[in-house]
């Protein structure tokens, strides 16, 4: 065993006992006060009461030795039902809070790059969902193996006291069984690691036929038997995973587990001890028949130890893991100026500015983003406009420093952002996404976000400025209604225009000095979509406001529109300015505007 599998042990125990101290004690060693216990009562007292028959002892003291050993297994009787029905239930819970609790802290602040990496992606989903259970796993592991060792030591040296050559078969059966189970663990291990990629592409299938998303588009498309087809073909690589692994292990288990525990322990051994009975008789009545039963406690107790202790590789395995998350260090925050370096945020405003910027996903070859150098000007609104896979979104990533640059650099009065606290710096933006996602919380909870102490009247004021105040209205709960109906039958479910309208009063309420607002009516009708222009850049108007959209109407507001293609700025000015020079913007303007004069005609008949 070596020093990595005692020391990744070594860590949960440490970890749970931080979390859950009483538990983690009691855990460990309630198992080995039980073998001591037992020892004494199937082993030892056999011994005992038959040679007292036999030789002739007072009886009293046979009563005090029972009584003795009663009293002792009652007592840890209590303390064990104790344990299991109030503190370990309450221990494990205070031990998965604590870790669920880091992993979900790193989750939240680790790179967006992170989820670019199928290997970090795989481990960061392992993590989450297999964590408290890999714990609970290894301290039960220890657990058992602190109990196994005290049945065996406590056994094994009775057996040596009475016949010291059976040390030769418990070696021989410790030995073989370890060495099999061990590459038995091993090759477990690789198959739930070969087998991790296909669950999760088979719970994907599983989700989309549960997931009322995808309802409407598997009712009216075809698409349910490429799904079922998928689903198959999961299975079936599955299948041939478990076929080409696990046909070994069979043939390991069986060495393991019959060959080297029952036949030599069970077998073997015990004709030995026949031959010194009965042959040589070299021992007593009681001695013979505790022989007996110490030899299926140390063969029960080798089995368990030879599952055991391999299973420590196996845990290590899963902790170096769960280690490995916990120890991680986001790129960006290593990047950034040390502590003592950094350059303190300005009160004000200030300007932002890309120069020379260059950008290039991970695993990907071709930058996104090429040499973009722009301005954006302290309380003006600026248009970023494009086609799709332009880079726009993209572009404001690397504004909020969800990702860093290849080439070039951005600057914040003057400053490398990277000199700034990486969380500070973030803080002086308010951004909505054209992913944007909505939780299965309050409404009041949605628009806040966990900020501290939220103020109803400012919550109510945002929604309203973001178009939601008829739907607010309506609602008997206002902003205390449950969003979805996940875990509350009177929740509400919202339309996409009406969760767009939340999603645009977070930024309001946040009350940030730079909003960034990425596709920010996608889902709203042009009337709707201009009112709510209108009242950001109202409620805006001491902020440096960005828009990213496709529907030019919203940049008619800008005052400076950049418009890009293909990773590169082509065109950039006012609207006017940008429509006298006749280029692409203004073809894309003008495209647009006549498909809303189209759509208008068709609505009023004229």
């Amino acid at each position: 065993m070596n020093k990595q599998i005692l020391s990744n042990n070594w860590f949960i125990v440490r970890y749970s006992f931080r979390a859950a101290p009483l538990y983690t004690l009691m855990t460990c060693l309630l198992m080995a006060a039980h073998a001591a216990v037992q020892f004494f009562e199937f082993v030892y007292m056999p011994k005992f009461m038959i040679d007292a028959i036999q030789y002739n002892k007072p009886f009293s003291v046979v009563l005090w030795y029972t009584l003795f050993v009663f009293s002792v297994a009652s007592l840890w009787l209590l303390v064990n039902t104790i344990h299991y029905n109030v503190i370990m239930p309450r221990g494990k819970v205070a031990v998965n809070k604590r870790l669920q609790k880091e992993i979900y802290d790193i989750a939240s602040r680790m790179d967006l790059a992170c989820y670019d990496n199928p290997a970090f992606y795989n481990d960061f989903v392992w993590a989450i969902s297999e964590s408290d259970k890999r714990t609970a796993a290894a301290l039960d592991t220890i657990r058992v193996l602190l109990g196994t060792v005290t049945q065996v030591i406590l056994s094994g040296a009775f057996l040596i006291a009475l016949n010291w050559e059976g040390i030769f078969f418990v070696m021989l059966s410790l030995a073989g069984s370890m060495f099999f189970n061990l590459r038995r663990n091993k090759k477990t291990f690789e198959l739930d690691l070969a087998m991790k990629p296909l669950q999760r592409k088979r719970d994907y299938v599983s989700r989309v036929f549960y997931l009322a998303d995808y309802a409407k588009e598997l009712r009216l498309n075809p698409i349910a038997g490429r799904l079922h087809r998928l689903y198959g073909e999961t299975n079936v690589q599955i299948n041939r995973e478990i076929d080409s692994r696990t046909k070994p292990m069979v043939a390991q288990e069986f060495a393991a587990d019959f060959l080297f525990s029952t036949f030599v322990v069970n077998g073997l051994y015990i004709l030995y001890i026949m031959r010194k009975i009965m042959v040589e008789a070299v021992l007593s009545y009681g001695s013979a028949v505790s022989l007996v039963n110490a030899t299926r406690r140390v063969s029960g107790g080798l089995l368990t130890l030879s599952r055991t202790i391999p299973q420590l590789q196996q845990n290590s395995l899963y902790i170096e893991k769960i280690r490995s998350f916990l120890a991680y260090q986001s790129e960006l925050a290593a990047q950034s100026a040390p502590a003592s370096e950094q350059q303190p945020l300005p009160s004000y405003i200030a300007p932002l500015e890309f120069k020379n910027v260059s950008f290039t996903y991970p695993g990907t070859g071709e930058p996104l983003l090429k040499n973009i150098s722009f301005t954006l000007e302290p309380n003006k609104s600026v248009a970023i406009v494009g086609y799709n896979g332009a880079g726009k979104t993209t572009l404001t990533k690397l504004l909020m420093r969800l990702y860093d640059v290849n080439q070039g650099e951005i600057l914040y009065n003057g400053v490398n952002i990277k000199q700034y606290d990486l969380m500070a710096y973030r803080d002086l933006f308010g951004a909505t996404f054209q992913d944007y996602e909505l939780f299965a919380t309050s409404l009041a909870d949605n628009v806040s976000m966990g900020m501290p102490t939220p103020q109803r009247e400012e919550i109510i004021r945002a929604l309203e400025n973001s178009g939601f105040g008829e739907k607010l209205a309506s609602m008997a709960r206002g902003i205390d209604t449950t969003i979805t109906k996940e875990f509350d039958d009177q929740g509400t479910l919202l339309s996409g225009g009406e969760a767009q309208k939340v999603a645009i009063a977070r930024v309001l309420y946040k009350n940030c000095p730079i909003i960034v607002l990425d596709e920010p009516s996608s889902a709203l009708d042009p009337i709707s979509e201009y009112n709510m222009n209108e009242a950001i850049l109202k409620e805006a108007s001491n902020k440096t406001v960005v828009f990213i959209s496709h529907r030019l109407s919203t940049t008619r507001m800008a005052d400076m529109i950049y418009m890009i293609e293909e990773g590169r700025i082509i065109e950039q000015g006012s609207h006017k300015e940008l429509m006298d020079l006749n280029g692409k913007y203004a073809y894309m303007f003008n495209l647009q505007a006549e498909r809303y004069r189209i759509h208008e005609t068709a609505q009023t008949g004229t």
